[in-house]
Formats: structure tokens, sequence, C-alpha cells
């Protein structure tokens, strides 16, 4: 293997506890953990996707009941993976209004979107585009680095495998998972009842 690929997947495995290293003589050994580590790990994604199956859950019947309230017609889109969720942040920039988020995995956003993310900010930037932000308090190390940008925070138990998106007459639900879902509803009426839910939350937030 090419030099710098085996750094990389070291790098990868490091962060995943399945190796560690020792310094030895400006040099660095590394060592296979015990190979149980993959059941931990495994058990943690487990965990994480039934958490996103709740989320789904309770959110299927609020959705299904707005759609038949609706007087327009509902337009709705399910986006896949990162190619989806950079669909929605380019239509973000092409309506230019102010983004609304409920979102409480910046890390994994800036993981997933670490190459395009300084790019849309910069359109965004460009295009003056305000986001209003509600998030958990880990995520201020990520989130201080940003313009035009106001966040409050949410307390831990509002902490949520789902992100909600509110522009103009959009409402965007992201699932995050090893492959993020993406729901992207157009519709007036649906996106002001869930406007009206965020700054309910904003209130609770500080």
């Amino acid at each position: 293997m090419e030099r710098r690929t085996v750094y990389d997947v070291i790098q990868k495995l490091l962060e995943k506890g399945l190796v560690s290293f020792i310094e030895k003589e400006d040099k660095k050994f590394y060592k296979v953990i015990n190979p149980i580590k993959l059941l931990d790990i495994l058990e943690e994604k487990e965990e994480y996707l039934r958490k996103i199956r709740q989320e789904l859950i309770k959110l299927i019947p609020n959705l299904e009941e707005l759609m038949k309230k609706g007087k327009k017609e509902v337009d709705a889109r399910i986006l896949f993976g990162r190619e989806g969720i950079k669909t929605m942040y380019m239509d973000e920039i092409k309506e230019g209004k102010t983004i609304y988020v409920i979102c409480t995995t910046i890390d994994k956003t800036e993981e997933l979107l670490k190459t395009f993310l300084p790019r849309f900010t910069r359109k965004r930037i460009k295009k003056k585009i305000k986001i209003k932000m509600l998030s958990a308090k880990k995520d201020v190390k990520f989130l201080k680095k940003y313009r035009l940008i106001e966040v409050r925070f949410l307390p831990e138990e509002y902490v949520s495998p789902a992100s909600l998106t509110i522009y103009r007459d959009r409402l965007g639900i992201t699932l995050w998972a090893d492959n993020p879902i993406t729901i992207l509803i157009k519709n007036q009426e649906i996106a002001n009842n869930f406007l009206n839910y965020f700054e309910l939350m904003w209130k609770i937030a500080k």
C-alpha cells in the first residue's frame, strides 16, 4: 500500500480505538488491541440505529398529519448520504433566506462534509444568508468559527440523532447514520408549523 494511505488507515483505526502506539527513539510503534473491541463498536452502532428508528417512528405520525392538513400539494423527496445533504445545502443557497436549524450533530456534519462546508460557507456569507441554530453545548467548539450564525444551546435531554432544517417553504429532516437519510419537504404550511416549533425551542434554549 502507498505510504500515505497506510498512515490514513492507521489514523482511522486510532480514532476508533482499534490500535494503540508507543513512542521509542523518535519512532511510533503501533499495536492492535484485543479484537473484542469490534463487538463494542458494533453494539454502539446498533444502539445509535435504535435511537434513529425511535426518532423516525415519532416523526412519521406528525408528518402524515401535517400532509393531510396541507392545502397545497406537498413535494417530498428522500435524499441519501453525503450527496443528499449537499443537495439540500445548495438549495438553501439558491433560496437565499434565513436558515433555521435544530442540530446536535455538528461534529458528524463536519466529518462528513469537511471539504464541502468551507465552500458552502463562503457562498452563504457572500449572499448574506443568516443561520439561527439550536445545538448542544458540546458543539460550541465547532460553531464559534462560523460567521452570520446565531446559536443557542439546548439542555442535554433534547439531544437527538435527527436534525431539522427550515428555510423558506422547506423542511429538511436528516437522520444521521453511516449513510444519512434526508427527507426534504416543500410545503409552506408544514414549514410554518415547524418554524413555530423552532421558535418555542429558541425560548427554552440559552
